[in-house]
């Protein structure tokens, strides 16, 4: 009997699918597909998509695009089991396989770095589940021994929410009903899961990572006290350090620098997991997709191309010039068709008038000119019945381009900007001198890696 569980931190966009006892490798991802089946989802009255097929094996990498409000956030949370589709099927191989959905989330400001992490890894989850399975295994009458202590988290490695390790007993967790599974098969299932995210070893990655990505804070710092920069590390190292079988990314280049940029980019063209990305970033897609899933808001359509961004705005290009020429050819062989039915019919009338008006005296070419104008009723006749038999091919919709004009402003002086040895200063870290000049008409850049002031700089700027 398979055991389904959903174990999330209290507002936790992370979702664990546990299912049957099987064991697996420590560190290791399970080489995991998802299969999407006709689904369909809507918001409110507005469809957003239908019959939607999509298929992810090991290493695949699928960007998920279109325009704002197309449905792709709703799509990643329909995989993670976040929102019921309207209709197909969700299912994935194994069934137990791990998704990890990771979104751009406004931390909790009272969250600690380390807490953070675990619960985005599902690591803090999975060692909730744990602890319980442990405690139910200790109650367990028909157990002959309880859990190792040799094995699995222990509570010194924290708790991953603001529950304690061991609140999350239940006061039937010690029963069981007949064929379900028994209390040391969920502990060993727990036991596994927690490995397989890579518990075991995950202080000691993130510590690494976080070096790597010169993010010097403490662990136990609240997520509140980290600036913008920071912040946008430590959600770059909960996805670096995770190790799901399948991992849904929504918009993971957001605020991330060149060097977090790098960073992930790295990690996901070395993954195994299949990965589903929603993102506007197209250098990053182009990078890193194996293909492209579009979400074609305009043409009510889903669409599916191989390669990266690149290959995907050539592949759709074509398409729909191919589509245009389809339907130019259609409508002039309807106009051709529609324009014959309508000169014989007018030649038939003519004909006909014609014939009315010949005297009693003239009775073959009045008879001439009637049959013409049934063999001229018969042709027009058939011209329209071509236009009923053709294939209807249909209109490609129009695009909308994003159009606006900005009023000019009144002339400023040469000399808009001057810096003259600048220094800004914000608790520990400062910023300066810097000295620059920004005249009329520039374009200026203002660069560097994640916390190194750029904020601080144009605050100060503002005033």
């Amino acid at each position: 009997m398979t055991l389904a569980a959903r174990l999330a931190h209290p507002g936790s966009h992370v979702e664990l699918n546990l299912s049957p006892y099987s064991p697996a490798i420590e560190g290791s991802h399970v080489s995991a597909s998802l299969f999407l089946s006709g689904v369909a989802a809507s918001f409110g009255a507005r469809p957003l998509f239908s019959g939607l097929d999509l298929t992810l094996a090991s290493a695949d990498v699928t960007a998920l695009v279109g325009p704002n409000g197309a449905g792709k956030t709703t799509l990643l949370r329909i995989v993670a089991g976040l929102h019921a589709p309207d209709a197909g099927t969700v299912r994935f191989a194994p069934p137990d396989a791990t998704v990890g959905y990771l979104p751009q989330e406004p931390p909790a400001t009272s969250e600690t770095i380390l807490g953070y992490v675990r619960r985005r890894t599902g690591v803090g989850p999975a060692q909730d589940a744990f602890e319980a399975a442990a405690v139910a295994l200790a109650d367990d009458p028909s157990s002959s021994q309880g859990p190792s202590s040799s094995q699995g988290p222990s509570s010194s490695q924290g708790p991953s929410s603001s529950q304690g390790p061991s609140s999350f007993r239940s006061p039937s967790s010690s029963r069981r009903t007949p064929g379900s599974p028994s209390a040391a098969d969920r502990y060993d299932h727990a036991l596994t899961t927690w490995l397989a995210l890579g518990g075991a070893d995950l202080d000691v990655r993130l510590a690494e990572v976080l070096a790597g990505l010169e993010l010097d804070a403490d662990l136990d710092r609240p997520l509140g006290t980290l600036s913008g920069g920071q912040a946008a590390r430590a959600a770059l190292a909960s996805i670096l350090v995770s190790r799901y079988d399948l991992l849904l990314l929504d918009e993971p280049t957001n605020d991330l620098d060149a060097r977090g940029l790098a960073a992930l980019t790295d990690f996901v063209r070395d993954l195994r997991a299949p990965v589903l990305i929603a993102s506007h970033d197209r250098a990053f897609l182009d990078a890193v997709a194996t293909s492209v899933l579009e979400l074609d808001e305009t043409q009510q359509q889903v669409n599916h191309y191989t390669g990266g961004w690149s290959d995907y705005r050539a592949a759709r290009q074509l398409a729909r010039e191919q589509a245009e020429a389809a339907y130019a050819e259609f409508t002039g062989k309807r106009e051709a068709l529609l324009d014959q039915a309508r000169r014989k019919t007018e030649w038939a009338r003519t004909g006909r008038a014609k014939a009315a008006k010949l005297g009693p005296g003239m009775k073959l070419e009045k008879k001439y000119r009637e049959d013409r104008a049934r063999r001229m009723d018969q042709r027009a006749a058939r011209a329209r019945d071509a236009v009923d038999r053709l294939d209807e091919v249909e209109q490609p919709r129009k695009e909308w381009q994003l159009r606006y004009a900005i009023s000019e402003a009144a002339p400023s002086s040469e000399v808009v900007l001057t810096l003259d040895r600048v220094e800004v200063r914000n608790g520990d870290f400062a910023l300066g001198p810097v000295s620059a000049q920004v005249v009329r008409g520039e374009r200026v850049a203002l660069v560097g890696d994640n916390g190194s002031g750029k904020t601080t700089l144009l605050n100060a700027i503002l005033g």
